[in-house]
Order: C-alpha cells, then sequence, then structure tokens
C-alpha cells in the first residue's frame, strides 16, 4: 500500500448425520514458521501504522499477489523478488476485500465506501464501478465462468455484477440483513453467503434458487471456503467452531472445536488440508477428516485473509500485523 510491501525473509470423512459428528479439539504438534515475511510502510504518516490488511488473492501461476485494507489501497507485487509492480488508491474508505477472476485478467473490489470496482491487470486501470449501494460492501467472489461478481455486506442482499460494467444483474435474498462471506463453488453449481446469527444460505448459481439452509453453529458467519473439487464446504466465524459439509447432502461431515473466539479466513491447500485464521494470531491446519495438522505462528494480530498457491504449494496469509506471510504446505 503506498510504497508497498518491503521484503524480509525470515528464517474429514465421517457419517453424514449429526448423531455421528464428531469434535475434534485444536491441534498440540509443532508450529510452522513462515519462509518469508512481507511488511507494508507506514500507511499514513501521521497516524504512524502499517495499513491493517483484509484482502488478499494470488494470480494463476502463483507470481504476484495484490493486498487490500484499511489505507484504500490495492498493491500489485511480485511474490518471488518482493518487488512492487504498482499501487494506487482507488476506493474512498476501507477496502473489505479483493477477488481475482479465474483467468488473472481482472480484480474485484468492494468496501465502506458502498461501491464494487472492477480492476484490469497487470494495468491496475479501474475499468467499471457499481453505482452506489444501500450499505458497506464487505466480501466478493467471482463466478468460476468469469462473467459475474457477486458482492454482499451489511444488509441482507446477494448482488450480482456483470463484470463488463459492474452493471446490477440480480438481487437474491440471503438468510440475514447483515452478510459477511460469499463464496462460488469451483464447479460453478452453487454461491453460499453467511452473516450475522449463523446461517448459511445456498443457492443454484445459475438460478438462484435456494438449495439449502445451514446452521454453521457460530454467533455469525465471517468465513465458507470450498474445496478445489467442491465436494466440501468448510465455515467458521464468531465462535469456537468449524464445520465441514458434504456438498452432495449439506450434511455435516465434521467439527473442530478452536481456540479463538473467532476464525476470521479459510482456505482449503487442496482438498485434503484446511487452513484457519484466529484471534489466537495463528493459523490453524486441519486434515480433511476433521483431524488436526499442526499451526502456523508468527502472526501479531489476527490473520484475516488467507489464499493458496497451489502451482507452488504455498499458503499466503495477511491480516491485522500489517504483514504478509508465505508458508510452505509441502
Amino acid at each position: 500500500m503506498k510504497a508497498f510491501l518491503r521484503l524480509a525473509w525470515v528464517g474429514m470423512v465421517l457419517p453424514a448425520a449429526w448423531a455421528a459428528l464428531v469434535t475434534f479439539a485444536a491441534p498440540q504438534s509443532e508450529d510452522r514458521a513462515a519462509v518469508k515475511v512481507l511488511r507494508p510502510p507506514l500507511a499514513h504518516e501521521a497516524v504512524d501504522r502499517a495499513p491493517v490488511i483484509t484482502g488478499l488473492a494470488i494470480q494463476p501461476g502463483g507470481r504476484t499477489a495484490l493486498c487490500v485494507g484499511d489505507d484504500h489501497t490495492i498493491g500489485l507485487w511480485d511474490l518471488n523478488s518482493g518487488a512492487l509492480v504498482q499501487s494506487k488508491t482507488i476506493h474512498a474508505d476501507w477496502i473489505r476485500a479483493i477477488a481475482i477472476s479465474g483467468d488473472g485478467r481482472m480484480a474485484a473490489t468492494v468496501g465502506h465506501d458502498r461501491r464494487l470496482r472492477l480492476i484490469s491487470l497487470p494495468e491496475m486501470h479501474v475499468t467499471a464501478e457499481s453505482p452506489i449501494c444501500p450499505a458497506a460492501l464487505f466480501a466478493a467472489a467471482f463466478s468460476p465462468d468469469g462473467t459475474t461478481v457477486a458482492a454482499v455486506g451489511f444488509d441482507r442482499q446477494v448482488r450480482l455484477f456483470d463484470v463488463r460494467d459492474a452493471a446490477l444483474r440480480a438481487q437474491w435474498e440471503g438468510p440475514a440483513a447483515d452478510l459477511r462471506t460469499v463464496a462460488y463453488s469451483p464447479d460453478g453449481r452453487f454461491l453460499v453467503v453467511g452473516g450475522q446469527g449463523g446461517g448459511l444460505r445456498v443457492f443454484d448459481a445459475a438460478s438462484g434458487e435456494k438449495r439449502a439452509d445451514l446452521a454453521a453453529g457460530v454467533r455469525a458467519v465471517l468465513c465458507a471456503a470450498f474445496s478445489p473439487e467442491a465436494t466440501l464446504l468448510a465455515t467458521a466465524g464468531q465462535g469456537r467452531t468449524i464445520r465441514i459439509w458434504d456438498t452432495a447432502t449439506w450434511q455435516p461431515r465434521a467439527e473442530m472445536a478452536v481456540a479463538a473466539g473467532s476464525v476470521r479466513a479459510l482456505c482449503f491447500c487442496g482438498d485434503a488440508l484446511l487452513a484457519a485464521g484466529d484471534t489466537t494470531n495463528a493459523i490453524t491446519l486441519w486434515r480433511a477428516d476433521g483431524q488436526s495438522a499442526g499451526r502456523c505462528a508468527g502472526h501479531t494480530g489476527t490473520p484475516a485473509a488467507l489464499a493458496y498457491d497451489a502451482a507452488n504449494g504455498v499458503l499466503v496469509s495477511a491480516g491485522f500485523d500489517a504483514s504478509v506471510r508465505i508458508w510452505a504446505m509441502r
């Protein structure tokens, strides 16, 4: 952000019925250390602090990544060299989230200024912006076919925007009046949203028909992530529970108990491993059967954004300690 990111090197499968659900305790195995730590400079000299990072996306192939946060800026940088490619202020307020298209040619950002913006990559030109929405926007996701961006925020509406001009194509009603997460299944069949009250709604991504309403077992759903093969959905939020759902039946497959009061980010690292960033400032790792697989430790603030680079087998995290960390997953 501003003069962005200086590089420093630092050294589930159970029966679907609730009666058969197994709860696993938080992992106790040896912690992993980050292989790289990247730190942004001060967001504004007057406030004497680096920006809080709440959005992170990796371009296909793992060569470059983008970060957004409370300094209203998007930064594009090279993961291998740590060099800043470009940075630009594109919102008038906190940028809550960033999503990237499957071909890596476009990004979408949303934030407290109540707009969605579409940005060409790597040029970083704003190609379109939505009309002002009634409430701040908190999360966004590209459809797998690259034609639509879904966005949710501090109201009940799931808004679907056209990637050509950011025009509003449709609105669907979510399960709560305050929505915090949205995710498309990688096969393009489903769109999942969740928020306050702990409810999740599963839509048919093509028609908008409601397929299921689920209870995540938390006070508010803050994050949801599909596995790469779209067979599993992981959910978590304000509460000590992570649930993994079977997308064929929408029944729970496993439940994990975490030490944190809140989980802010989820990411599958392949189909066999789930990463969860939480308010203990750690990233807990879980195998797909619900068994613990250790932790990634080193953040001094909540990891609020996670992204997995399958090409290089690394997990990238960012969060409230204003650092970006890279972890080897294989």
